[in-house]
């Protein structure tokens, strides 16, 4: 379009150049008389022209009835790329983004190593007071609770109870099955 404008502007300026052509010829004319005080011929009065944009250039036209399109002119080819900028800084950092959805579970760890052994626990253990086979409805031997080297049973006195016994003898009152028992300090029960 640029180009276009100034061929059209070229184009008027020769139109103009002419017409001051034709002027400064007529008034040499005036100046080259038989004297100092002849007066030329006069000249034919000047053609005023004006210039109008249309689509695709423009139209000159002029008083005299003539008028003339200048179109515009083409564009030129296009330029080499010019050489690459310089790299810009470095733009502001952005906003946290939102957190993704959770990943799937891992595959299991390796078994890990064993641990140190346990310590020995308490052994537990029913101990029978007096010999014989539980029988009903005529023999029913009576137990105790061994728990480590300590005898707990029920002890018939006073209505009966739960009682640790230490070392020592002892009767045991049992149905079908009463005897005198030992106690032994290992909790080791004997006749």
């Amino acid at each position: 379009m640029k180009k276009a404008f100034v061929h059209m502007i070229s184009r008027i300026l020769f139109v103009f150049i002419i017409i001051l052509m034709g002027a400064a010829i007529a008034l040499l004319a005036g100046c080259c008389g038989k004297g100092p005080d002849s007066v030329g011929v006069r000249g034919a009065p000047g053609t005023s022209c004006s210039v109008t944009p249309a689509t695709g250039g423009a139209l000159i036209q002029c008083t005299d009835g003539t008028s003339q399109f200048v179109s515009n002119g083409t564009d030129g080819a296009t330029g080499a790329t010019g050489a690459t900028g310089a790299t810009g800084a470095t733009g502001a950092t952005g906003a946290t983004g939102s957190q993704g959805p959770t990943g799937p579970q891992g595959n299991p760890g390796n078994t890990g190593p064993q641990g140190a052994p346990g310590t020995p626990g308490t052994q537990i253990q029913m101990v029978q007071f007096c010999p014989g086979t539980p029988s009903y409805p005529s023999t029913f031997p009576e137990y105790g609770i061994k728990i480590g080297t300590q005898i707990w049973a029920v002890y018939s006195a006073n209505g009966g109870f739960l009682t640790y016994i230490p070392p020592g003898q002892y009767l045991s009152n049992a149905v079908g099955s009463s005897c005198t028992f030992t106690v032994n300090a290992d909790g080791s029960i004997s006749h």
